[in-house]
């Protein structure tokens, strides 16, 4: 089932001031640079974990109603929607009442209720879309201080080469993340 995000989070998970202190540099000198690292090391991070890190909004598509939808751009925390074209060939929107929103659960997931089924829907690709808000309401210290690493070391080294061994992730970060990696996807 393909996954689109729909809206951009509103904001990075660390301040600009913060990854500054972090680099040693005062505002002012390598304001635009840092900046731009600091949304690189959150794209990395995030496809690292394989989860959303600040919140946002995701459409998750599929040709019809599987068993479960399993919510794998998490940590999701609300279904916004779930539309359907129904057999007939016209857009319906879901209530509710009829489906359980399992946010406890890693991934969380999306099952009718017991007695419920899903009902049939057109044939085609994306005839069921579920709308759903994943990201941190409180960004986890261990994410926020991997992300400054990153954009630390790579301040440090803006180059492809170097005289230093470089790896893909520091081990540091790695570290750091490794409790929060999805392997759901």
């Amino acid at each position: 089932m393909p996954i689109v995000q729909v809206t951009q989070p509103a904001s990075f998970p660390v301040t600009l001031a913060e990854a500054l202190t972090t680099c040693r540099l005062n505002l002012g000198d390598a304001d635009a640079d840092v900046t731009a690292l600091i949304g690189v090391a959150t794209d990395f991070v995030e496809n690292y974990i394989l989860r959303a890190i600040m919140p946002r909004t995701f459409a998750l598509y599929a040709g019809a109603f599987p068993e479960t939808f399993r919510l794998t751009r998490g940590p999701a925390t609300a279904v916004s929607s779930l539309v359907y074209v129904d057999a007939a060939g016209v857009s319906q929107t879901l209530a509710p009442a009829n489906y359980t929103f399992d946010a406890a659960s890693d991934p969380a997931r999306v099952v009718p209720v017991p007695g419920f089924n899903w009902p049939v829907t057109a044939l085609g690709e994306n005839k069921v879309i579920l709308t759903y808000v994943a990201g941190y309401t409180v960004v986890p210290p261990s994410i926020r201080h991997a992300i400054l690493l990153l954009v630390s070391q790579w301040y440090d080294q803006r180059g492809a080469v170097s005289e230093r061994a470089l790896s893909e992730i520091p081990f540091g970060a790695a570290a750091l993340l490794e409790n929060y990696r999805s392997f759901a996807a």
